[in-house]
């Protein structure tokens, strides 16, 4: 088969992209796109209804779109996948072994995997690798071409050690994926239990808090009073000009009247004397 160029394959996606159902099936795409980037804290929820629903009905419409081919398709890919589980390639053999020690690196340096995860991926990648050591040995002795299925597998020793590790590669990654579905509904239930027990404690102690007594050797005291200090009202500009000469006026006729009282009293005084003195006289006379 000759090799395709990249500008070729993209031309080849834009011209089978002209049918009217696969337009639609890239606008459904572009619609989920948008919802997996809104998607947050306040609507996941929601969207995850949506997605569900979403993904429902694009499957329900491909199954019956595809129904003649879909069940050839399905046999394919089951012979496939039991091939690799049971007869894999040197290339997948070697892929399951890279990838349980990325999972073994990655479990080690992570603080949220558990202590005794760490020991069973420790363990399971050991195995593996110990494995892979003895089918690297197996093939070395017995000269065996690895890259031909048929010579791989006519020698019974490697094929029990591959299949070996097939099945303690899958067992291990079925049992993590359960492991961490078990952990996440336990953690979920446990934060909501806390959440519910903390809002009602705090419920209650409010509660306590409120009728609870003080201790008597406590000394009750009142609360200092705090007094507001009134600004000074300022009365220069509450003031016109015709204000402050009313106001002068009222004061020059107060101070004439003032004036004037103390006239009539100093004249007043004198009088009072001269009385006194003709009263004084005429006792002076009969007592004589």
């Amino acid at each position: 088969m000759t090799s395709i160029s990249m500008l070729d394959k993209l031309k080849l996606v834009l011209n089978l992209s002209e049918n009217v159902f696969n337009i639609a099936i890239i606008v459904f795409m572009i619609f989920i796109s948008f919802l997996f980037i809104t998607t947050n804290k306040n609507n996941r929820k929601s969207s995850l209804k949506a997605y569900i629903a979403m993904y429902i009905i694009l499957f329900a419409v491909i199954l019956i779109r595809y129904y003649d081919s879909l069940p050839t398709m399905f046999d394919y890919f089951m012979d496939n996948v039991f091939d690799i589980i049971y007869f894999p390639n040197i290339a997948v053999y070697i892929g399951f072994i890279i990838l349980s020690n990325i999972i073994m690196l990655v479990s080690i340096f992570s603080t949220r995997t558990h202590k005794y995860i760490k020991t069973i991926n420790v363990i399971i990648s050991g195995i593996l690798d110990y494995i892979f050591v003895l089918f690297v040995s197996l093939v070395n002795a017995k000269k065996i071409n690895v890259f031909n299925i048929e010579s791989l597998y006519s020698n019974r020793n490697i094929h029990t050690l591959i299949e070996l590790s097939s099945n303690i590669f899958i067992l291990w990654i079925v049992f993590l994926i359960i492991f961490k579905i078990v952990i996440s509904i336990i953690e979920n239930n446990k934060n909501k239990k806390i959440s519910k027990v903390s809002v009602e404690h705090i419920g209650g102690h409010n509660d306590k808090k409120k009728l609870s007594k003080m201790p008597d050797n406590i000394i009750k005291t009142t609360a200092p009073m705090i007094i507001k200090r009134e600004e000074p009202i300022m009365y220069d500009s509450m003031f016109t000009l015709d204000d402050y000469k009313h106001m002068l006026s009222i004061l020059e006729s107060d101070k004439e009247n003032v004036n004037k009282k103390i006239e009539i009293k100093e004249e007043a005084k004198p009088k009072k004397k001269e009385n006194h003195s003709e009263v004084t006289d005429l006792i002076k006379l009969y007592s004589k």
